[in-house]
């Protein structure tokens, strides 16, 4: 696992590799492993795929990018547009082909106007989706959780726009970690990680440290969220297969069966029911991986004498 960096022309984007050789020198072909692409959330980092990248590296070519304002990428300029616009070039740069992408929540779709054309990607796993209601339930379940209106709730929970000192920098990631190792990862990811997934969201300032991103930058990318679709309904825009990660942990009988007909419905789309809850580290890396591995060789048949 190693820090890579991409220069752009908006600058200078942070990408985790995580392989110990980079095969990007090596022919494109059926014997060259597949490119599987991290993508984080909105106010998340690379590094909360710090548990999944290595599972992936044992058959394929795992890399997590920190989007543009977030994590140690610095670019010139920190808006929407370039939270997407600038990945082409980032994963051109990184020799990157038909990657599967590995969405940490649904909220980054609806900010790709075109998914499969702009990343060629060759298919999606969205892991803990936000819903899986239609129409206006699922509108109203967005609202209420993560639309523009409880930014100010969930800044006051999460300390989502945090400031200080360099004096107070260690305190901040100490008490952030700890309340991650209790709230919403698995038993297994030490602590030391849990730290650097937090000093990854701080960035330096003349009088301390901000988190990031910046609230302008969380706030344009709810506002294009906000406009839907939401849901199960967000997916029908989707013109590659898509997968879903599903925390079983407390999911009723009813969202089970209305999950598993949406799958039924066409055959590029599956739900697949995991021990966890909706972060990418309360799963288990290797049942989460192993569904990675299957959607590779789902959509990627040519790669699959790669994958043994």
């Amino acid at each position: 696992m190693r820090d890579v960096h991409v220069d752009t022309p908006n600058g200078r984007y942070a990408v985790i590799h995580f392989q110990e050789e980079d095969e990007s020198v090596a022919p494109h072909g059926a014997d060259r492993r597949p490119d599987v692409v991290l993508l984080h959330q909105i106010a998340s980092t690379a590094e909360v795929w710090g548990t999944l990248g290595p599972a992936l590296a044992a058959f394929s070519r795992p890399l997590a990018v920190d989007l543009c304002g977030h994590g140690r990428t610095r670019a010139v300029e920190e808006t929407l547009d370039h939270l997407t616009a600038d990945l082409p070039a980032v994963l051109d740069a990184l020799d990157v082909h038909d990657p599967i992408l590995v969405l940490e929540s649904e909220e980054l779709l609806p900010l790709f106007d075109d998914l499969a054309g702009a990343l060629g990607a060759s298919g999606v796993l969205v892991v803990g989706p936000f819903t899986w209601k239609r129409g206006q339930a699922a509108a109203a379940e967005y609202d209420e959780v993560l639309g523009a209106d409880t930014i100010d709730e969930w800044d006051a929970r999460n300390e989502i726009f945090a400031t200080g000192t360099e004096a107070d920098r260690e305190e901040f990631v100490e008490r952030r970690a700890a309340r991650a190792a209790t709230d919403w990862v698995n038993e297994d990811i030490p602590l030391d990680q849990l730290r650097a997934y937090i000093a990854r969201q701080l960035c330096d300032t003349e009088d301390g440290w901000e988190r990031l991103p910046r609230r302008p930058l969380v706030e344009q990318a709810l506002a294009r969220i906000g406009r839907g679709p939401f849901g199960l309904d967000l997916y029908d825009h989707v013109d590659v297969p898509v997968w879903l990660a599903v925390g079983g942990h407390g999911l009723e009988h009813a969202e089970v069966d209305d999950l598993a007909a949406w799958a039924a419905s066409t055959p590029d789309r599956r739900a697949a029911f995991l021990p966890g809850h909706v972060p990418p580290d309360s799963f288990e890396p290797g049942s989460l991986a192993d569904l990675v591995r299957q959607l590779v060789e789902a959509v990627v048949p040519s790669r699959q004498e790669a994958l043994r």
